[in-house]
Formats: C-alpha cells, sequence, structure tokens
C-alpha cells in the first residue's frame, strides 16, 4: 500500500452504432467529460449514502465516508477517451482490498473500542492516562476504573468502583474487503449508459447538424 490511491475511470468502449453517431461530435472528448461529471456525482451520492448508513454498533458517527472519503476525491482528470477520477485515501484502500492491519511504529498493539464511550474518545492517547488500568493476559485490555476517575474529576469522594473495559488490545486486525465500498459496477455502468443516451439525444436534438457538443 505504498500509493493510498483509489483511481475509477470511465471510458470510450462505444460500439460500432454508437461510435457512428459520435463521427460529427467536436471535440469528442465533449461526452467523456460529462460522463466524469456524472461518475464523480454517483461516488458523492454513494459515500453520502454510506455515511448515513451508520456504524453496526449503532454508536455516533465519525464521517468517515465524509470526512475521509468524498473531501479526498479529486475532479475527473478528462482526455480524449476517458476521464479518471482519484480518492487519495489509504483507509479507503483499506477497505476496497482488506488485508492486515498492525500497530503503527512505536506501538505494540492496536486497541479495538469496546463500548460506545471508547469509540466516541478514540485512541487511548486521547484519554487521560491516570484514567486507564492495563488489564495483563492471554488477552490484554485497557479498562476504566470508574470511581477513580470520577473522584479524581471532583464527582466522587468514596470507593473505587468497578473496572469498565474500553479497549481490547489485539497484536493485528484482519480486515475483509468490503464489496460495498465503490458503487456497484452494473448500477454504475447503467446510470453512465443513460447519460450517453440523453447526451446524444441532446446533440442531435440541438446541435448535431453543426457538430457542436451539448454542453
Amino acid at each position: 500500500m505504498s500509493n493510498p490511491l483509489i483511481s475509477i475511470q470511465v471510458q470510450d468502449t462505444m460500439s460500432p452504432a454508437l461510435r457512428a453517431q459520435a463521427v460529427g461530435i467536436n471535440p469528442p472528448r465533449a461526452l467523456v467529460a460529462r460522463l466524469g461529471g456524472e461518475l464523480k456525482k454517483a461516488l458523492q451520492e454513494h459515500f453520502r449514502a454510506r455515511g448515513d448508513e451508520g456504524n453496526k454498533h449503532k454508536w455516533p458517527s465519525r464521517e468517515f465516508w465524509n470526512r475521509e472519503v468524498a473531501v479526498k476525491m479529486g475532479a475527473p482528470a478528462v482526455g480524449e477517451h476517458d476521464a479518471t477520477i482519484t480518492i487519495a485515501s489509504r483507509p479507503l484502500l483499506q477497505k476496497v482490498y482488506g488485508g492486515r492491519i498492525t500497530p503503527k511504529a512505536g506501538k505494540k498493539a492496536l486497541a479495538i473500542p469496546m463500548c460506545e464511550l471508547a469509540y466516541r474518545r478514540g485512541q487511548p492517547s486521547d484519554w487521560d492516562r491516570q484514567d486507564l488500568m492495563y488489564i495483563p493476559g492471554k488477552r490484554p485490555f485497557l479498562a476504566l476504573r470508574e470511581g477513580d476517575a470520577k473522584r479524581r474529576r471532583g464527582q466522587a469522594k468514596t470507593g473505587k468502583g468497578a473496572l469498565r473495559i474500553m479497549y481490547r488490545l489485539v497484536p493485528f486486525v484482519d480486515q475483509a474487503p468490503d464489496p460495498r465500498a465503490l458503487p456497484d459496477r452494473a448500477g454504475l455502468v447503467a446510470r453512465l449508459s443513460a447519460t450517453a443516451d440523453k447526451w446524444f439525444a441532446r446533440w442531435r436534438r440541438t446541435a448535431g447538424s453543426a457538430g457542436v457538443p451539448p454542453a
């Protein structure tokens, strides 16, 4: 994963009959530009819908699909026969292809949130170090001693309180590919084909005889 880029391309693969209709188009990239714009719109709608789904635990959203994906999507790069959209997101690449996730340099374990509070806070480094207790074992974890944490904040004067598991510590996670990370290919092809049909119909109706493509 040295290059954290996802590139999605729409290419000129017109049939002979469709190509015959396109002979008079000048310049030929006008249609490709229109398809590139529609491709970006379809991607934006897909990522927005994924964001609206929330996560499997129904915990508060971290806005992954907007913050990490949609805002990192570039404008279509349009050529004579293709348009390419690039999304510079390593986490999206991980979702598309899956694979093993290991700790960052200097870290010994991944911290997996085990409750909504931990998920909302983020990583253990986002906590007051005194709040979390390391519990060793075959399956080590970080726990919150709620009474101690409240007492430090002046909310409790007596009692140690119960331990509440915040994070499970693991050496790695094997993530399966997400088949819905990108839009369904068949649906995308159908949408772009319909866009091309409408473009050609408008071209023939308004400016086909002059060879001027519609905007």
